[in-house]
């Protein structure tokens, strides 16, 4: 998969609404951060109530000056920003840190590239004339101009009435909702083994992983049919597979797995694809001493091999895995569903669909059940 185009990713999430449920912090922050700077209009959703105001007005405030356009992994980056004086429209074209900066101008007997304010809007407009296409570089700004359009809604998405308030906060703000994105979750208890755990331990985890999926889906999604379509994304992660070990939190992520997998079915006759996420972020999840000390020790355990092992420890900043979310939501990912990707730092990649491999077979009605031995014989355990 390729990383998409910066003005064909504005272009394709300008203006469009999005839910992002559990964003106060870590992974879904960055993804709400990310959206916004993409020019959409976000929901941001966490328990923390202050949290969750203090991540939207955020923002609102955000008014990004400089644009970074990078040259591929380890080169020389090359950023647009506005020059030292602030209330000038002029904006320099600058090669890396400290370096001498190049001027963005008209040149002679050529056609124009000319650098102007977007028409009603208060943003800025890199375009080509005469007749050319426009490449935008416009910053997304709310109606009243201040910034990105961000609103806050506390609480639990497991709870039917939060789930059904993120919706309804959405379309008393801006009409309607085009993508909701699943990003909430919790870690499971240090140490936590089906030795050890409680079943109220294991129940949270359900809800804090599966349910809360689920309601804001349920929610949501008769929306978007009404609407004529739209982008669903969850949040599972590699510890669906088993090779993490624990309890709840593997049964969470390997149940919304599989719901991804069937709403993606059911909903791509009304034009709604449906994505899972496995992400890798350094977050407060994935950081600390005990946070060390359990990932060296599923690796001494010989849970995880030496690749999962540094690349648990050393998974990148959020905002790496944010754009792989925001791809989804967006439209350049039409045609993309049913599918499970993995993100992390520099890494993509994505999951084969699960099937079942062809064994034997033998017509029932003409042979007895498999024996025992049989059986054995087949899958080479004697």
């Amino acid at each position: 998969m390729v990383a998409p185009d910066v003005s064909d990713t504005q272009q394709s999430l300008e203006g469009r609404v999005v839910i992002v449920v559990g964003s106060t912090q870590g992974i879904g922050r960055a993804v709400a951060e990310t959206l916004a700077a993409h020019g959409a209009a976000v929901v941001v959703n966490g328990r923390d109530g202050e949290a969750a105001e203090a991540v939207a007005a955020a923002i609102r405030t955000r008014r990004p000056d400089e644009l970074s356009l990078q040259r591929g992994q380890g080169q020389e980056e090359l950023s647009l920003q506005r020059g030292q004086n602030q209330d000038e429209d002029v904006l320099s074209l600058q090669r890396g840190q400290d370096q001498d900066g190049l001027s963005l101008q008209r040149g002679h007997g050529q056609e124009e590239l000319s650098l102007q304010r977007g028409q009603g809007q208060d943003g800025l407009s890199l375009q080509r004339e005469p007749g050319e296409d426009e490449m935008s570089l416009q910053r997304w700004t709310e109606r009243s101009g201040s910034g990105p359009a961000a609103i806050a809604v506390a609480g639990s998405a497991a709870d039917p009435d939060v789930a059904q308030a993120l919706l309804d906060r959405a379309v008393e703000a801006w009409g309607g909702v085009d993508a909701l994105i699943v990003c909430a979750g919790t870690a499971e208890p240090q140490g936590s083994s089906i030795l050890n755990i409680t079943s109220d331990e294991f129940n949270a985890l359900i809800d804090a992983h599966l349910r809360t999926t689920f309601e804001a889906c349920r929610v949501v999604a008769p929306h978007l049919v009404e609407r004529g379509g739209g982008a669903i994304v969850t949040t599972s992660s590699h510890a669906f597979t088993g090779t993490y070990g624990g309890t709840g939190y593997p049964a969470g992520k390997g149940a919304v797995t599989s719901l991804t997998y069937a709403l993606a079915a059911e909903l791509a006759e009304h034009r709604i694809r449906v994505n899972a996420v496995c992400p890798g972020a350094t977050t407060r999840l994935s950081t600390g001493d005990e946070y060390l000390e359990h990932i060296e020790a599923l690796h001494a355990r010989g849970l995880l091999d030496d690749a999962t092992r540094h690349g648990s420890l050393d998974p990148g900043p959020p905002e790496f895995v944010a754009q792989l979310y925001a791809y989804l939501a967006s439209d350049l990912a039409e045609g993309v569903t049913g599918e499970v990707f993995a993100g992390a730092g520099g890494y993509l990649g994505r999951f084969p669909r699960p099937e079942a491999e062809f064994l034997t077979w033998r017509d029932h009605h003409a042979n007895p059940p498999w024996t025992l031995e049989e059986i054995a014989d087949l899958l080479g355990s004697r």
